[in-house]
């Protein structure tokens, strides 16, 4: 009966909303990460259109000075944690399960203005939500989306400069692990219910 119990209290919990957060100081500067956290694809996009890139590549675990959490940023290269620089690099975060909720750290590297930009999208590749700000200056701030049903299959952050000369950095992603829905919450409290049951006819019997 306590193990039935403990079990259906178990199973309910796990139903429940959770931040899971990738950062780069879980690993050694220089480590390709792209596929190291578990649920989360992460790659470098380059192109002139963030939407049609010419080309993909891995993501790095990169110490940087500027980081917002401990010492390491994300990098599209194992020695170059600056996103923009003149050469059109993106981040793009594909998540296994959808989620309705996603945060990035974003830092500028200069003291020119930067205006950095997430954007969240469907599985079908349509724009849900999109987060921006103009002119962050030897600054950093975190930049978050969402959407009211569990639909973000993807983001982009990138930086938009007009001359593509600044750059900046990004830090520390985070997102809500996707809940059970409320047909399969109460599939489960059902069957722990159940097993309640059977638990007390069979010491009756």
């Amino acid at each position: 009966m306590k193990k039935i119990t403990a079990c259906l209290a178990a199973c309910l919990l796990a139903g429940s909303a959770n931040a899971i957060v990738i950062d780069p100081d879980s690993y050694a500067a220089g480590t390709d990460i792209s596929n190291a956290f578990s649920g989360v694809t992460l790659s470098t996009a380059f192109g002139q259109d963030p939407y049609n890139p010419t080309s993909y590549g891995s993501v790095y675990s990169v110490a940087d000075n500027d980081a917002t959490t401990g010492s390491n940023a994300f990098g599209q290269s194992s020695s170059n944690s600056t996103w923009g620089n003149g050469s059109f690099e993106y981040l793009l975060v594909e998540f296994d399960t959808a989620t309705n909720f996603v945060s990035l750290d974003f830092f500028s590297n200069d003291s020119s203005d930067h205006n950095p930009e997430l954007i969240a999208f469907d599985s079908l590749g349509n724009e849900i939500d999109r987060s921006s700000f103009f002119g962050a200056v030897n600054s950093s701030l975190t930049l978050s989306v969402s959407s009211a049903a569990t639909q973000i299959a993807s983001v982009w952050a990138f930086w938009d400069e007009t001359s593509r000369g600044d750059n900046g950095g990004l830090d520390r992603l985070e997102y809500n692990a996707a809940e059970v829905s409320e047909p399969a919450t109460l599939a489960l409290l059902g069957l722990g219910l159940a097993g309640i049951g059977f638990t007390r006819k069979k010491k009756q019997s």
